[in-house]
């Protein structure tokens, strides 16, 4: 039976490689640092509340044999309106997502060669990911995803069994508070924990690529039988997110904040393998380093993968393509990638930042989830039209709450950091 369930698993892995990058080794594991266990409600709400707007990406691949891009290009209003958001996002935020991502990979070498040469291993990283891209496609990207977690949940899981969390301070800590100083935090989790909602495109694109998963031209029990093996694959990978989340946080509450360290700059990838190496010993920082470098190296892949996989199919939508969804790259695919690349090591130059570049980025990922999460909503709710494939009552209810909480917070967020301090 779990050998069975290993092998199912595809789509859900890439979800989860994707999360388990920026938002868990650094966001994470800066909240505990930072303010101990204050932020854990906000993790735990944030995959909570979050849950439906990924979930409905291969529901409707799956229950519609449609990406959610196609979804979008069905939703009222001026034509295309909602692909237009998309395409913008896009263009606004790869280079600033792909420099977060791949900063910190260089960070990670740098540190692992005694180096500071953030700018020049980061060029690496991204030449690898290129030349995978140029050969592997996505049977290598699903091979690395899952190799990263399996070596980062093992090593995570031992570091926290050894360092369990004070469960003293945990009643507190689940009640809903910011502390001072926390917003753009705030933001950040929300944007990026597990990871930033329009993912939930790519992970549709991935479901109809994906030949154990994708219901094209199969029969009716097929396609039930494969819902239920995209939505197990999907709800794994999303636990499993949730769970290293949970794990990271305490590590840095635990072994960071008493020692007084916060991870920034050039030594984020030193001040990370601190959270093994207090309660593991020296040895441990060299295992840290490759499992931080996989974890990161693959969403690094996956990032630079999925956005002009992304653009590309919604440009071809834009043109009222058929079969606009389809898995060929094109001059496109690699002409914007290539941008993205130079952007994004212009960017890793100017800012080395990788915990600046990722909190920010993140946080500004945030204000674009509420559309996103509207759109999918709209899409499983008007576009499926067999009901066992639809979204249950409380499903609805659960994802309306999401929309509302994320709405509420990013209203906060704008009027605290634009407003009052524009006032002040």
């Amino acid at each position: 039976m779990i050998r069975r369930t290993l092998r199912s698993l595809g789509p859900g892995m890439l979800l989860a490689a994707t999360s388990i990058g920026g938002s868990h080794l650094v966001l994470a594991p800066t909240a505990g640092a930072r303010f101990g266990y204050d932020l854990l409600w906000l993790v735990l709400i944030a995959h909570l509340f979050k849950y439906h707007a990924f979930e409905f990406g291969p529901r409707l691949a799956l229950g519609a044999r449609m990406s959610l891009l196609e979804g979008y290009t069905r939703v009222p209003g001026p034509r295309n309106w909602a692909i237009w958001v998309g395409v913008v996002d896009m263009v606004l935020e790869s280079v600033g997502v792909l420099a977060a991502v791949a900063g910190m990979t260089g960070a990670i070498l740098a540190a692992a060669t005694g180096t500071t040469q953030v700018a020049l291993w980061t060029a690496a990283s991204v030449a690898l990911c290129f030349l995978m891209l140029a050969t592997g496609r996505y049977r290598l990207l699903l091979r690395s995803a899952m190799l990263m977690l399996a070596v980062l949940v093992v090593g995570t899981a031992v570091a926290f069994a050894t360092t369990p969390p004070n469960w003293g301070d945990l009643a507190t800590a689940l009640r809903p508070h910011y502390p001072a100083g926390s917003l753009i935090l705030v933001g950040a989790i929300l944007g990026w924990m597990p990871t930033g909602v329009g993912v939930s495109i790519w992970h549709s694109l991935w479901i109809l690529e994906d030949p154990n998963l994708s219901t094209t031209k199969v029969s009716r029990p097929d396609q039930a039988r494969r819902f239920r093996l995209g939505l197990r694959d999907m709800r794994i990978g999303y636990l499993l997110s949730a769970g290293l989340a949970v794990m990271f946080l305490s590590l840095g509450a635990e072994v960071l904040r008493p020692a007084g360290l916060v991870p920034e700059g050039v030594d984020t990838a030193i001040t990370l393998s601190r959270i093994y190496t207090e309660r593991l010993g020296s040895w441990m920082q060299p295992l840290f380093l490759v499992m931080a470098f996989f974890a990161m190296f693959s969403t690094t892949y996956t990032v630079m993968d999925g956005m002009p996989r992304t653009l590309v199919a919604a440009v071809r939508h834009l043109r009222g393509e058929a079969d606009a969804d389809r898995n060929d790259r094109g001059r496109l695919y690699w002409t914007y990638l290539a941008a993205m690349v130079v952007g994004s090591l212009a960017l890793v130059r100017a800012v080395p930042d990788p915990v600046r570049l990722i909190t920010v980025l993140a946080a500004l990922t945030f204000l674009f989830s509420p559309i996103y999460f509207a759109l999918n909503y709209w899409c499983v709710t008007r576009l499926i039209e067999d009901p066992a494939f639809r979204p249950a009552r409380l499903d609805r209810w659960m994802a309306k709450a999401g929309m509302g909480f994320i709405v509420l917070t990013a209203i906060l967020l704008i009027y605290t950091q634009v407003f009052l301090r524009a006032g002040g």
